[in-house]
């Protein structure tokens, strides 16, 4: 994980369209220990578009296999800063970011569609633990 071992603490990925004009252009999903939220935001009219956020339980397992996976992978492809320019092109971007208590951050930002290998595995992780954690009952 971190280079001081920090704990994570919670994993952040999403997908903006900023050249989009209408409705529902940014979608973020974040995971922390005991939870997932998934919130759809609008850069345009946000009284016509406002916020919307669906909040579900997960398991203690599906975190400690996030956990696993963020610790088996390098990240590499994770820094503090981008280093590219994505979306310069008018391109919609992506970003994953991960959190720990330390206060420390590692991210990526990229362009749609062009996810580093280890930012494949985890958006799949990710939209598994969703799907999972969609079904349970409330």
């Amino acid at each position: 994980m971190s280079a001081t071992n920090a704990r994570l603490t919670r994993v952040r990925i999403g997908n903006s369209c900023g050249w989009c004009t209408e409705g529902y252009n940014e979608i973020e999903t974040t995971v922390e220990r005991g939870r997932i939220v998934i919130t759809n935001r609008s850069d345009s009219d946000r009284k016509k578009f406002p916020d919307l956020t669906q909040q579900y339980q997960i398991t203690k397992r599906d975190w400690r296999d996030l956990e696993r996976l963020i610790d088996a992978k390098p990240l590499a492809s994770f820094s503090k800063t981008s280093s590219s320019c994505p979306g310069c092109a008018d391109e919609p971007i992506a970003w994953a970011e991960l959190q720990f208590d330390d206060g420390t951050k590692k991210y990526v930002v990229y362009v749609d569609g062009a996810d580093p290998i280890p930012v494949v595995e985890l958006r799949q992780r990710i939209a598994a633990i969703e799907r999972k954690a969609a079904l349970r009952p409330k």
